[in-house]
Order: structure tokens, then sequence, then C-alpha cells
């Protein structure tokens, strides 16, 4: 199982607007994102619409606008994120390498966004 560039993203983005929300409960704008993250508006603008259509973010417009949870952290899996972006874990057709990647899948199919951010924390 290889997790993108672009997954790995997202849950940097999603972990953004947990940690904000939190803190100000307000939205963050993708700019804020962006600059945060030290890439391009439009990459995450690409992160955040797979996010969006996903149900894991909702946008608020207006001047004060940007993105907020549509869920909350505990019901938020990490895995649920990296499939959104990378698609279902597919075998590879050599049984060590099946049996490999099921166990990874076993082993992050339980992390909720709150428990990652709580580890993060310590």
């Amino acid at each position: 199982m290889k997790i993108s560039n672009k997954a790995k993203i997202a849950i940097s983005v999603i972990s953004m607007i947990t940690k904000n929300d939190v803190v100000s409960s307000e939205p963050i704008g993708i700019l804020a994102m962006a600059t945060e993250l030290h890439l391009s508006v439009s990459y995450i603008e690409q992160v955040v619409k797979h996010l969006r259509e996903a149900g894991f973010v909702i946008g608020r417009r207006g001047p004060n606008g940007g993105y907020v949870l549509a869920k909350h952290p505990k019901d938020i899996l990490i895995v649920d994120v990296i499939k959104t972006l990378d698609g279902d874990i597919d075998p590879t057709g050599e049984k060590e390498w099946d049996h490999l990647q099921t166990i990874i899948y076993k082993a992050i199919s339980n992390i909720t966004l709150k428990a990652l951010i709580a580890k993060a924390n310590d």
C-alpha cells in the first residue's frame, strides 16, 4: 500500500482545519492552508475539492469564509481520507505482498482524525 503525496497533503489539510476549528471555531481559507504547507493555492484547491465531495469538509462563503469539518474528528477515519484520494487498495497478485497490504490496512483502519491529532500533540 503506497500512500500518495496528495493523500498525505489531504491528511495535513484536514488536520489543519480541525486544529483551527478547535482553537478559533472559524473557517480556514485556502490561502492560509497553502501558505502553512508551502504549496500552491491551486494544489490545495484540488485536495480540498476531494475532501468536500467526500463529505469531510464544508465550504463557507463570504469575507470570513473558508472550510470547516463536516463531521466530528472522532467520526473521520484516516483510511477513508486516504481512500478518497488514492482509491481502494488493489491486490498485487503476489500472496506475500497482498498479505502485508492487508495487515497495514487493518492497522490504519481504526485510526480517527481525533486520535491522530491527539498523538501529534503528545
